[in-house]
């Protein structure tokens, strides 16, 4: 594989961008991991657009296969969930564990409002995984899930972003 600064570049930026925000909520009292960050899950996808786009433009000479496209828009997307999944991580580690009291209290009220739509054992399952949940558990399905949701959103992505060199590039010197 060719250089992968690039990818690397933009994949660690999406990661600290994401994190950034991940801040702006938990100091907004918004539970950081909770429903709110569909608002911007959009986000690393900018990074991911603009990173295959400046690898194709930079390192392949203005043109790249889907298949290399959507390799390259994974690199970025490992490295922006497992980044922000260890900020999480360490987060909750080290400054404040209350994260996930939030992230539980904000999943227990979203299964009372669905509470009419399960059945009591199912109710009290739920109930039951969500108590369970840890800081490491919790940064690794968040990080899962990024990871996931990228490799989906990557090839409509990857085939926005494909670009083949021309069969037979037109002539300017035409002779009469």
């Amino acid at each position: 594989m060719q250089n992968l600064k690039i990818p690397l570049n933009f994949g660690t930026l999406a990661g600290i961008i994401l994190f950034i925000i991940f801040l702006v909520y938990y100091f907004l009292d918004f539970s950081p991991l909770g429903n709110i960050t569909w608002a911007t899950f959009w986000v690393p996808f900018i990074f991911v657009f603009v990173g295959v786009k400046r690898y194709r433009d930079t390192e392949l000479e203005g043109f790249i296969s889907y298949g290399k496209a959507y390799l390259i828009s994974l690199v970025i997307a490992l490295v922006y969930a497992t980044l922000f999944g260890m900020f999480v991580y360490l987060f909750g580690t080290f400054i404040d564990g209350a994260i996930i009291d939030m992230y539980i209290n904000e999943a227990l009220l979203g299964l009372e409002r669905a509470q009419g739509f399960m059945g009591e054992e199912m109710l009290e399952k739920a109930v039951e995984e969500i108590e369970k949940t840890t800081v490491g558990s919790l940064a690794f399905s968040d990080a899962f899930n990024k990871i996931i949701g990228a490799a989906l959103i990557n090839l409509i992505l990857a085939a926005f972003l494909k670009k083949s060199p021309e069969i037979f590039p037109e002539t300017i010197d035409e002779q009469s």
